[in-house]
Parts: structure tokens; C-alpha cells; sequence
């Protein structure tokens, strides 16, 4: 049988980290967005890693975990929250796959309920009383505020922005 990366991990008994950082590499990277990865990986590297990266995965229990998500539920962060249940549950369910650990230990995590927050949209009123005064400000951002307005790009999407030649138009790298 051909031996690789995963298996190896098995073998040494890995910490969470090189696990986690090896199923983002060799089994998701392959078959999702770039966007996604990069966010996988921010929030490992952010969130995840410093809580247990340094732990062998076989010694995180749901204990661990639980009060790891329950702390973003405390601070009011439901939709983090989810995204870091959700990750970890991923994760150790590969794990339990490959005989790294016995089972997952993020298999009984509590789903966690928010509210996505909708908006109302300015009148054309509020809409050009905004405009003028963000024009009229000092802020150094202004020109990029109005580009989330008038475009919709996210944040994540505002660092990828390229120019063309004449800096007329604008393209968002996914």
C-alpha cells in the first residue's frame, strides 16, 4: 500500500495543527474555492491554532471544543461560532476516519442558531446626503466606502481588487 501524507501523520501521532493544516492541504484545497480555502486557513491559523494547535489531536475532547465554540456564542459571535463548529467538525471527522482518533470528538457539538441580520436600503434621500458628506470628509478610506456601496464587494473581496491600464475599471480576483 502507498504511504502518504496522511498516513504518516498517523503514525507520529499528530498535533492538531499539522493534522488539520495536512486535511486542509491534501483533502479540501483540491476541491474548493480559493476564497474558501484562504478563509479555512485564517480561521485555523486565527482561532483554531492558538486554542490547540500545539495539542495532540487524539487528546482534544468535546469538553475542549464545546467551551472553545461556547466562548465566540458569550461574545455574541453566533455566526463565528458556527463557522468554527462546522470547521472542527470536518476536520475530526476525518480524523475518526483514518483510525487517528477513535471518534470524533466534535460530533456532539451543539448547532448553533443566529439571525442573519438584513438591512434596509438608504432612500435616494439618505443615499446622496451619505455620498456628499463622505466626499466632504478628511477620511482617507472615503473612496473605498463608496466603493462597498455602490458595488456591493465584501471585504475579502476589496483586497483582491486589480485596475485595468487607465485604472477606469476594476476587477475582483476570486
Amino acid at each position: 500500500k502507498k504511504e502518504n501524507a496522511l498516513f504518516r501523520a498517523k503514525a507520529k501521532k499528530p498535533t492538531f495543527a499539522d493534522f488539520a493544516q495536512t486535511w486542509l492541504d491534501v483533502e479540501k484545497k483540491p476541491y474548493i474555492k480559493e476564497i474558501t480555502y484562504y478563509n479555512y486557513r485564517d480561521d485555523l491559523e486565527k482561532r483554531i491554532f492558538p486554542r490547540f494547535g500545539d495539542v495532540a489531536i487524539d487528546e482534544v475532547t468535546y469538553v475542549d471544543l464545546q467551551d472553545f465554540v461556547n466562548g465566540f456564542v458569550r461574545d455574541g459571535k453566533n455566526r463565528t461560532a458556527k463557522k468554527m463548529r462546522n470547521l472542527l467538525q470536518q476536520i475530526f471527522e476525518s480524523a475518526a476516519e483514518q483510525g487517528i482518533v477513535d471518534r470524533s470528538p466534535a460530533a456532539r457539538l451543539k448547532d448553533i442558531i443566529y439571525e442573519a441580520k438584513s438591512g434596509k436600503a438608504f432612500s435616494l434621500e439618505e443615499e446622496r446626503s451619505f455620498v456628499t458628506r463622505t466626499l466632504e470628509s478628511s477620511l482617507p478610506c472615503k473612496y473605498a466606502i463608496l466603493l462597498f456601496l455602490y458595488t456591493g464587494i465584501r471585504r475579502d473581496e476589496f483586497k483582491r481588487i486589480k485596475f485595468d491600464e487607465d485604472r477606469k475599471w476594476i476587477t475582483v480576483q476570486n
